[in-house]
């Protein structure tokens, strides 16, 4: 047992005693009635029509305002509806994959496909909110980053009427990169939409989104000295330094899910009653990898091109029972049972799974609490035996604010560690159920300060080896993460930012790699010209990781693996920023790397995979509203 295991074990305990009745966050007991909404168009403000737009996540009951001004931070979303990109690394242009740098486990029970780059960086229906907006609103987005692309984008939400609402929104990024051979090319859509009845007896909504990402893959570069060396020319590191040939990459993902509930003896004014619901998602997908040079070797097929194909196909349907009571410390109650079904295959092979669970959920929402309890059993199938059980709670003192929570999970390995018939790889595995177990906590006070703290245990966890193959530890591996989260206003037109997140790992092997610290730490000016009608915002802001040994990307898999002969990290990577409102459009210039020449070039946010050089971004968002 290594050090942090009687903590994790203590906390555990303690857990499972409260697990039954703590949870999740719920804001309000009802869906908002017809007539609390009703507003006089005639007297909106220009900032409130600006404004106007408020959104709900997936599990949330109410709605809340976004603030659409320009804010410290807004330069790395360019819209209200990307999210931070800490502890998130790119490859040298736009549309390259991402590198985690903070660890965000895969929570999801079940089918899993593996694939570790161009999925895990991409939206899921489920992560889309749903909007309510006074007047119909649209917007254009554009960024211009020289060699490493161009993005364009736009969205469209309306509010057919008050209970009824649709959201577009498309974005293209097509990115050269700073490196011939990391080309890329992507395409995104999201949708969302919500309805309800005017006496509330039925509510669906539904969110759905498909990602798009192809070009060409090195596997990173080999001249190391070449990269380090500042006074190196790009086009030296440009055409030489590729590791495959001919290599190209597609993958795509098209996610839908849905939620309905059907009230028969609701209330005409707030939705409470009990009835029936439904629940279903369907998950689509693929990736690609030909290259007419694999270093790898063709084992399987004489030819002198290799071709790894993979699809997968998943789906959960869910069917039971709901009670809203319509009070406040106890909300709601619901009880279902429901099937699951994936599918993994390639040209060679194909794996199927199928499970039968049974779930539960409790929520509240009380003056100065609220609170959520939710889980799965499964009873029947390639899961049988496997569980996911969440609690949480929330609850405000004065200017602070306190959430708690806890995930208890057992589940059998993903369909890619267990078999894979391909090219380049070939493994057969018969791997035992993996145990994790998350305990935490977020204590916050107003906008200025935030520290989470949580335990994460995983007891004979899957990884990838040195080879690139699929192993099982014989044994548990712990992480310690804690983060601390600073907006302090210096004066009334300065304000100094800071997110750190130390890292600490433990286990029986060397398998676990993550930076033990992260920081991003910035300083913001906001201004006003021409009595508010010019408003803008500066600054600049570090970004720097302790030094550590990361895993390789293995591109003909696309899953990350053990490697320990290059470290990466331990540098300083600052840009400049410069934002301008006028009306409702928004100017943004982003200087990327500006130390570059500075200190040693050698940046990497992959092994063989290096960020970007100096970068100068234009952006501009307008937005449009009735």
């Amino acid at each position: 047992m290594t050090i942090f295991a009687p903590v994790i074990k203590t906390l555990t305990f303690t857990a499972l005693a409260l697990l039954a009745s703590f949870s999740l966050k719920a804001q309000q007991d009802s869906i908002p009635s017809d007539s609390a909404r009703v507003v006089p168009t005639d007297t909106l403000t220009f900032e409130e029509a600006y404004s106007a737009l408020n959104y709900r996540n997936w599990d949330d009951l109410s709605y809340r305002p976004i603030d659409s001004l320009l804010e410290v931070g807004g330069h790395w979303t360019l819209n209200e509806w990307t999210r931070d990109l800490y502890g998130q690394l790119s490859w040298a242009n736009l549309a390259t994959p991402l590198t985690f740098l903070v660890y965000q486990p895969n929570e999801e029970i079940g089918v899993r496909p593996g694939f570790q780059s161009y999925f895990n960086g991409w939206t899921r229906a489920k992560e889309l909110r749903f909007y309510d907006v006074k007047a119909p609103l649209s917007g254009i987005r554009y960024l211009s980053g020289y060699q490493r692309g161009q993005l364009f984008g736009g969205y469209f939400a309306v509010n057919a009427n008050e209970r009824f609402n649709i959201f577009f929104d498309y974005e293209r990024a097509s990115a050269r990169g700073d490196y011939f051979s990391q080309d890329n090319l992507y395409d995104r859509i999201n949708a969302s939409t919500h309805y309800r009845t005017k006496n509330n007896k039925y509510a669906i909504q539904a969110a759905t989104t498909w990602n798009l990402n192809r070009g060409r893959e090195s596997g990173g570069i080999t001249d190391l000295d070449g990269f380090s060396n500042p006074d190196s020319l790009i086009s030296d590191r440009e055409l030489v330094n590729v590791r495959y040939y001919n290599s190209f990459f597609k993958a795509r993902r098209l996610d839908l899910a849905v939620s309905q509930t059907y009230l028969p003896f609701a209330d005409s004014t707030e939705a409470k009653g009990i009835g029936l619901y439904h629940e279903g998602d369907l998950d689509l997908g693929n990736r690609t990898f030909t290259s007419t040079d694999s270093i790898l070797g063709n084992y399987f097929i004489d030819s002198t091109m290799t071709m790894d194909s993979t699809h997968y196909v998943t789906t959960n349907q869910e069917l039971g029972l709901v009670f809203r009571s319509g009070l406040k410390s106890f909300t709601y109650v619901k009880a279902g049972l429901g099937y699951q079904y994936g599918r993994l295959s390639n040209p060679y092979t194909e794996r199927t799974e199928g499970s039968v669970f049974v779930s539960g959920e409790l929520r509240g929402d009380a003056e100065k609490f609220d609170w959520m309890a939710r889980g799965k059993l499964f009873v029947g199938g390639t899961q049988n035996g496997s569980f996911d059980a969440h609690g949480q709670i929330s609850f405000d003192i004065y200017d602070f604010g306190f959430v708690g929570f806890a995930t208890f999970q057992q589940q059998a390995p993903s369909l890619q560690s267990e078999e894979w018939y391909a090219n380049d790889f070939i493994w057969s595995n018969d791997f035992q159920s993996t145990f994790y177990q998350k305990l935490g906590g977020r204590l916050n006070y107003e906008k200025y300060a935030s520290f989470s703290l949580n335990l994460q245990n995983w007891s004979r966890p899957i990884y990838y080896d040195y080879t690139s193959l699929p192993a099982q530890l014989d044994g548990t591996m712990q992480l310690i993460q804690a983060e601390l989260d600073l907006q302090i206003p210096l004066t009334s037109w300065l304000t100094a930012t800071s997110r750190t997140t130390l890292q600490l790992t433990s286990a029986s092997q060397d398998i676990f790699r993550l930076p033990t610290w992260v920081n991003r730490s910035g300083l913001f000016g906001e201004w006003e010209v021409f009595d508010g009608a010019l408003k803008a915002y500066t600054g600049f802001e570090a970004i720097t990781y302790s030094s550590y040994r990361a895993n390789r990307y293995n591109p003909v898999t696309g899953v990350f693996f053990l490697h320990d002969d290059l470290p990466i990290g331990g540098f300083v990577y600052v840009n400049a920023i410069a934002g301008f409102r006028i009306g409702t459009a928004q100017i943004y210039i982003l200087a990327e790397n500006v130390g570059e020449g500075l200190f040693n070039r050698a940046y990497y946010a992959a092994p063989y995979y290096p960020m970007a050089d100096r970068t100068i971004h234009l952006g501009i968002r307008w937005r449009f509203f009735n």
